[in-house]
């Protein structure tokens, strides 16, 4: 893999992890399109290019980062303090137990990551996936209401944004897209869905780079390919603050139609590309 071939493949990895267009699928079109089908050190390089845009939402959203765990710790301590659990749950407390809740469905379907990675091998599955994640995108800004903020959430919304969640681990179907859409279908507006989603991209990420950590070990690149690799680690990083930037702006000023028709485009496009090939 060349030094530029890492930018870009990073740039592709924020821009699709944070606009709800989907990363894996831009990623494995990218890899089709363009021949880099065969990554030095794939699994290292995949693992920086996450812990690039873990940081970019670190960095943006460090303040409710901190208060979230704050208030995570608090819960914990609810659970023996009788005292402390008869004062109710604060806004904060209430976000960090709608956070871990969101993550369950994650669970079962991590067992079925050596599959759902078979698939973006696939460029006719990764554009039809496509498509399927812009008319979602399309119809969520059609349907709805955009009046609950995050005082209203309960676990069982949490509950429906995660199976959102863990539908996207499909190649195509976007994370941010799926989980934005899960908000904005239950009422809740644009703005704090897009937070949300945000948010819980960090337990996520964080989460799966931990699970690839002990084959990690047996993938560890040279002193030359690991400087290109950290190039697309940054890129991933610098990029990844752009689009969140980009992204909270769009959801206080505008709808993500124009994502939605995107998608149909590039997705028609890959699946045009399928049948051509």
């Amino acid at each position: 893999m060349k030094l530029w071939e890492s930018i870009v493949l990073g740039i592709i990895q924020a821009l699709g992890e944070f606009l709800p267009i989907s990363s894996s699928g831009h990623l494995a079109l990218a890899q089709s399109f363009f021949g880099l089908d065969t990554v030095e050190n794939a699994l290292a390089f995949d693992v920086l290019l996450h812990l690039g845009t873990l940081i970019s939402v670190l960095a943006v959203f460090r303040r409710d980062v901190l208060l979230v765990l704050k208030a995570a710790l608090s819960l914990i301590a609810k659970l023996f303090l009788p005292k402390r659990r008869a004062a109710g749950l604060t806004p904060y407390e209430r976000l960090a137990l709608c956070l871990a809740v969101a993550l369950i469905p994650l669970v079962p379907a991590t067992l079925l990551s050596d599959r759902i990675e078979a698939l973006m091998k696939l460029p006719a599955v990764v554009g039809a996936l496509l498509l399927v994640n812009g008319m979602m995108l399309l119809l969520s800004e059609r349907f709805s209401r955009h009046c609950r903020d995050g005082e209203h959430m309960t676990p069982l919304h949490a509950l429906i944004i995660g199976l959102c969640q863990a539908a996207a681990l499909l190649p195509g179907i976007s994370r941010s897209g799926a989980t934005v859409t899960g908000g904005l279908s239950q009422g809740f507006t644009r703005e704090f869905s897009v937070k949300f989603s945000f948010l819980l991209s960090i337990p996520t990420v964080f989460g799966a780079a931990i699970l690839k950590l002990p084959a990690l070990f047996s993938d560890i690149p040279d002193s030359h390919t690991l400087g290109i690799c950290l190039a697309g680690m940054l890129a991933a990083t610098l990029v990844g603050i752009f689009a969140i930037a980009l992204v909270s702006w769009i959801s206080k000023r505008a709808s993500f139609r124009g994502f939605g028709i995107y998608c149909l485009m590039v997705g028609g496009a890959a699946c045009l590309y399928a049948c051509l090939t």
